[in-house]
């Protein structure tokens, strides 16, 4: 198994627990359209000259992956499989990206395209699931794996640079902080829960685009009950 993903620096491959990986030089937080197509175009021809594989898995970032992930299928006569995490160009709008009109039909018609094409879709949960479908592709080949916690997978982290957490009740938000993600509902509840529980804590880990928000709105809450943690 090889993954191609991106970092700060670009390297030729790296093992982890017998994972071969493999990164490209790209940006953390691409700000524009055109930033993610260069870093799909960087991986898809690094993706080229890797060895031969029997089934290509893409994700959903940068947007329009799948269709590089179409291509790549052709080319190296591999099944297609493609684990969506958002609806890329159904969310622009919702995310008020100013796009226009004959641009969206272009990139729904490549996506739309590369998911006919695949051997398989995996969707997050139904309404995912259901909107994929609408799209014209194959009931059969559309299945749900939520992005839940598995025990089974559990192992007792040691990071000691952390320190020792207090003992408390915590709510913990862990990974992306994105554009699409509603945090008033959070926030209003730890609100709510910092004025009659001090013993309820808010933990947010991650670091990305909205974290500075996150934190400027804490603060002028004043909820000491809300921790960040990178």
């Amino acid at each position: 198994m090889t993954v191609l993903t991106t970092g700060q620096k670009a390297s030729s491959s790296r093992e982890l627990y017998g994972i071969e990986i493999v990164r490209v030089k790209a940006p953390a937080f691409p700000r524009s359209m055109l930033a993610n197509l260069l870093i799909s175009l960087r991986l898809f021809f690094k993706a080229l000259f890797l060895p031969k594989t029997d089934i290509i898995v893409t994700k959903t970032d940068p947007p329009l992956f799948v269709f590089f992930g179409y291509l790549l299928s052709i080319f190296k006569r591999a099944k297609h499989v493609h684990w969506s995490q958002d609806l890329y160009p159904d969310i622009l709008p919702a995310l008020n990206y100013k796009t226009s009109g004959s641009v969206y039909r272009l990139m729904d018609k490549l996506v739309t395209r590369a998911l006919k094409k695949s051997a398989l879709v995996v969707t997050i949960g139904n309404c995912m699931r259901h909107n994929v479908i609408k799209k014209g592709i194959s009931p059969e080949k559309v299945k749900i794996i939520p992005n839940w916690y598995d025990s089974v997978l559990d192992k007792p982290a040691n990071t000691p640079e952390q320190g020792e957490l207090p003992t408390k009740f915590r709510v913990l938000y862990a990974g992306n902080m994105g554009r699409a993600h509603p945090y008033d509902t959070i926030l209003d509840a730890a609100e709510i829960l910092f004025e009659n529980d001090q013993d309820i804590e808010f933990l947010f880990v991650g670091s990305t685009s909205r974290l500075h928000a996150l934190a400027k709105e804490r603060a002028r809450r004043g909820l000491d009950n809300i921790r960040f943690l990178p």
